[in-house]
């Protein structure tokens, strides 16, 4: 038997971004390591593992048509935030890619290599293995292959559902009942893509098993009734074509129609992320009981259940964030809140001026991850909470305007509130926002904020101020201040971190109301936003325009998002006397510069 003594879990590792998939970049001892420890120590979260191949990136990347991508959403990160995702590198052409971004070579750890090595790690540890998916003969071929080749390894069941099971709601609930009574450790949910990644997304946590193995068609290698490729075939980057002569039926489609596209999309839309990974703490027991805190006047601890997770992401935020906390401090009267500040990597005094602060959960990255990046790192911490209120550090909230953003939140079928934005002279800030469309891009690029009086039809930004007086229903808002019902929070999952800066939110609001809940402005509840106004970078200013492009392409296609970029490129051509136009008209040209873009704004800390 082959023993590889695997070292303790690496604390951080690097990750890019392929096609839209954030993929987590690391050896086959990393790897194995981090999976065993997730299985031997209590989580709260389920660790799910994918093998990323084009196939993957076909189903999950940004090259997927708009109900793709909606799938996408249902289990990004997990559908109720209760899975972590594991991404690791296996086809071929992903691997290059990754080697080309990050100028040093990955290995393939493809699902079929790394059972091995972990099925002999779970066997030493004690830990307990099943299988879900494959057919009933696979695993009558399959159990006495486990038997001798890890004969002191717990087998906890296999699970063979048909489709028909799979998609019947109680069938489904009744199967995942069953393998929590087996209990598994280590599950290895061998389905398909997407139904694998769906079925993990929606069941992994009720089936009580630590981690989850997206792994395809493990049990088919694994019982041998599927061959793999040669060696030499398979460091040629060859193998999908001997897969292809072995399965044509099967395989054809995937491999001739849907793997060219993805592969476009891998080679146009890929960048180093800007930012390690780091997984959850492990928790004290898997189902941890707390207590609802009572109002104090101080900031609530981690793991207190609290009315209000208050979220803040800093970088370079010292003039800001004491004013922030202060005006948070004030809403402490008659509700319990916990206050958590990411901050992104600050070359200031931020830190500093937070650890005056003991009741403050302050979480230094120790890299600029983002406004996403960062808002997802805080979410490990909102939870148990009643309400997630995400703000800008340079926000000051006027008094009561958290209870009044609750008492709009507990109406029926409202989701997220957003608050009146006033400048940093009073004035009212034009903070909602309508869905992006073309006829809006067009009317926006012509007029800007010049004729304000014109439909709807014609402008993104609302410009009527009788719309800012009364409450009501909206597509979405500027993201510097929103109060988002927590077990929403967690069924629309994780921010998307491709974004970096800029349509962060219209992203997250859109995915809100996909699921059925509304979003609502609510006048009575008052924020100042004291550098709103203020300007921002060239680079940033482009980043804003690239990003709308990215946001249309991912909900609506290739092909509207071409004429929607020929909008952007005409609002910074009417505008070239001004320098952050020229910039954005540079980057809307040549697409293949985004990737650099994000890439510099992140490394300069912008």
């Amino acid at each position: 038997m082959r023993h590889v003594e695997h070292g303790p879990r690496p604390a951080s590792w690097p990750r890019v971004q392929l096609a839209g998939v954030t993929t987590d970049l690391l050896d086959e001892n990393d790897a194995v390591s981090l999976i065993i420890d997730h299985a031997m120590t209590p989580h709260e979260d389920v660790l799910a593992v994918v093998s990323a191949n084009l196939d993957h990136l076909h189903h999950f990347g940004s090259g997927r048509t708009s109900a793709r991508r909606q799938r996408q959403r249902v289990i990004n990160l997990s559908i109720d935030g209760q899975v972590e995702w594991l991404t690791l590198l296996d086809g071929a052409p992903l691997v290059r890619r990754a080697g080309e971004l990050t100028g040093r070579l990955w290995p393939r750890l493809a699902g079929s290599d790394l059972m091995w090595p972990l099925l002999d790690e779970a066997e030493r540890r004690g830990l307990s293995v099943g299988f879900l998916g494959g057919s009933s003969e696979t695993h009558e071929a399959l159990a006495p292959v486990m038997a001798a080749r890890w004969p002191q390894l717990r087998i906890g069941g296999y699970w063979a559902p048909t489709r028909s099971q799979l998609d019947d709601e109680h069938a489904a609930a009744g199967l995942t009942r069953d393998i929590r009574a087996a209990g598994v450790d280590i599950l290895a949910v061998c389905l398909g893509k997407p139904r694998q990644e769906r079925w993990i997304a929606t069941h992994a946590h009720a089936s009580g098993a630590s981690v989850c193995l997206a792994f395809g068609a493990v049990v088919d290698f694994l019982a041998g009734r599927v061959n793999r490729a040669p060696g030499w075939i398979a460091d040629h980057g060859l193998e999908w074509a001997w897969r292809l002569a072995n399965e044509p039926r099967r395989l054809t489609r995937r491999y001739l129609i849907q793997g060219p596209p993805a592969y476009v999309s891998l080679r146009r839309d890929s960048y180093v992320k800007m930012a390690t990974t780091y997984f959850s703490e492990p928790a004290m027991s898997k189902h941890p009981v707390l207590p609802r805190t009572v109002p104090t006047g101080e900031f609530s601890p981690a793991h207190s259940h609290v009315d209000v997770a208050v979220i803040a992401v800093t970088h370079n935020s010292a003039d800001d964030i004491e004013p922030l906390i202060s005006s948070v401090r004030r809403q402490l009267d008659d509700q319990s809140m916990r206050m958590i500040v990411v901050d992104n990597a600050s070359t200031d005094d931020t830190l500093s001026r937070l650890s005056r602060h003991q009741d403050v959960i302050a979480v230094p990255t120790g890299a600029n991850l983002g406004y996403a990046g960062g808002i997802n790192v805080a979410l490990k911490y909102a939870r148990p909470s009643d309400a997630v209120l995400i703000v800008n550090p340079d926000l000051e909230l006027a008094p009561g305007s958290v209870r009044t953003l609750r008492e709009r939140l507990a109406r029926p079928g409202v989701g997220v509130v957003l608050p009146r934005l006033l400048e940093a002279n009073g004035e009212l800030y034009a903070s909602i926002r309508r869905e992006p469309s073309l006829t809006r891009a067009v009317g926006d690029s012509l007029f800007g904020e010049r004729l304000r009086g014109r439909s709807g039809l014609f402008s993104e930004i609302e410009l009527d101020p009788r719309r800012y007086r009364q409450p009501h229903a909206i597509d979405w808002g500027t993201g510097a201040a929103m109060l988002v019902d927590a077990d929403l929070a967690w069924k629309v999952g994780s921010w998307d971190e491709s974004y970096f800066l800029y349509s962060e939110e219209v992203d997250f609001l859109r995915r809100v109301r996909e699921l059925g809940a509304e979003v609502w402005f609510e006048p009575d509840a008052t924020m100042q936003h004291r550098r709103g106004g203020s300007g921002v970078s060239d680079r940033l200013e482009a980043l804003l325009a690239v990003n709308k492009v990215r946001y249309y392409e991912a909900w609506h296609g290739a092909a509207p998002a071409t004429a929607f970029r020929a909008t952007q490129v005409l609002a910074s051509l009417l505008r070239l006397s001004q320098t952050r136009h020229r910039a954005s008209l540079r980057y809307l040209i040549d697409r293949s510069s985004w990737s650099d873009l994000v890439a510099d704004i992140g490394g300069a800390g912008q």
